[in-house]
């Protein structure tokens, strides 16, 4: 079942102008069995987004591993994509849960 469409991410620095696309600064992608790692780097910030579907819960998860000189801002945009089928509605079977995560290097 495919829920959404378009899944991306902007950062905004402060002070800084303007947002800066995930597209303009993707630097890398990891595809592994357990999960993917999509790497965006900027002069200011790498940020790492890991995404995995957990094998006991529906869903998918995406984690963002953040190291930063400056405070930022990180939006998550898509377009909702939820088709259900007839057979789906009448079982009630409606569940979505997105969590997205920002967490920062305390190693400095």
């Amino acid at each position: 079942m495919k829920v959404l469409d378009d899944f991306q991410l902007s950062f905004r620095l402060k002070d800084y102008p303007l947002d800066i696309s995930g597209q303009d600064v993707t630097v890398g992608i990891a595809v592994r069995p357990e999960a993917t790692v999509m790497t965006f780097a900027h002069a200011a910030f790498t940020v790492r987004q890991v995404i995995f579907a957990p094998l006991d819960e529906p869903g998918v998860v995406i984690l963002l591993d953040v190291d930063s000189v400056l405070p930022m801002t990180i939006t998550g945009a898509f377009r909702p994509r939820l088709r259900l089928s007839r057979s789906d509605i009448r079982r009630r079977i409606v569940c979505l849960r997105c969590v997205l995560v920002a967490v920062p290097h305390l190693d400095r």
